[in-house]
């Protein structure tokens, strides 16, 4: 998983979202064994949103997309974008195969 703040402001805000997800991970990792934790990427570069498909990425901005066999295979905007690509599943196939469809929300 790639994550990639966006904000109006990146100058100010974007060093926060490091302190916050640090402050994150330090209260959950207790929780957690080390093999259960997932590897993501926090990528604080505005353009890898634009690339993505952010045309005007601003603090409400909301895009997701999921990536497989270097194909993208799910895209979603708006407020719940992350949870509608994690939950899509290709026509006529479980999460755990994709077939290569394309699906918008």
């Amino acid at each position: 998983m790639t994550l990639v703040p966006v904000t109006a402001e990146p100058a100010e805000l974007l060093p926060l979202v490091r302190l916050a997800v640090a402050e994150l991970r330090a209260c959950l990792s207790p929780s957690f064994p080390a093999v259960a934790w997932a590897r993501p990427r926090i990528v604080l570069d505005p353009g890898l949103a634009v690339a993505a498909g952010a045309v005007d990425p601003h603090d409400d901005t909301e895009v997701a997309i999921r990536v497989h066999g270097g194909r993208i295979v799910a895209r979603s905007e708006e407020r719940g974008a992350a949870h509608a690509v994690g939950a899509f599943v290709p026509p006529g196939g479980s999460r755990s195969v994709w077939n290569g469809a394309r699906a918008t929300r």
